[in-house]
């Protein structure tokens, strides 16, 4: 009986979890959105059609160029969204300063040893 409890604690833990997790914009399916309060089918669906033929997201408030999300719903979502690193383009100040490495440096010359 008492593992029973903790099995079925744990597993109500778990699932509470899962539910509070942040929904990736990038990558979330319309089902995943639907989940998220203020979003219906029809809304998760736009967001959906609308990733796929603009691209990704570069931030979290971009989602408000989804027609149907309006800045009242973009508050209501904004703590459960999230976009993952791997998903946001480096910006020209980024990419320049990675660029500007100067060349010959010391991992560049043992690179080139080898």
């Amino acid at each position: 009986m008492r593992k029973t409890f903790i099995a079925v604690i744990v597993l109500l833990l778990l699932s509470v979890r899962l539910a509070n997790a942040a929904v990736d914009i990038n990558t979330a399916t319309a089902e995943e959105f639907d989940r998220l309060k203020g979003i219906g089918p029809v809304k998760a669906k736009a967001i959906v059609d609308y990733r796929t033929k603009n691209g990704p997201f570069k931030s979290i408030g971009d989602i408000k160029k989804v027609p149907g999300i309006s800045d009242a719903t973009f508050q209501t979502i904004k703590p459960d969204i999230t976009i993952a690193p791997s998903h946001v383009k480096k910006s020209g100040d980024e990419k320049r300063a990675m660029d500007a490495t100067p060349k010959g440096s010391p991992s560049e010359k043992d690179a080139k040893a080898r």
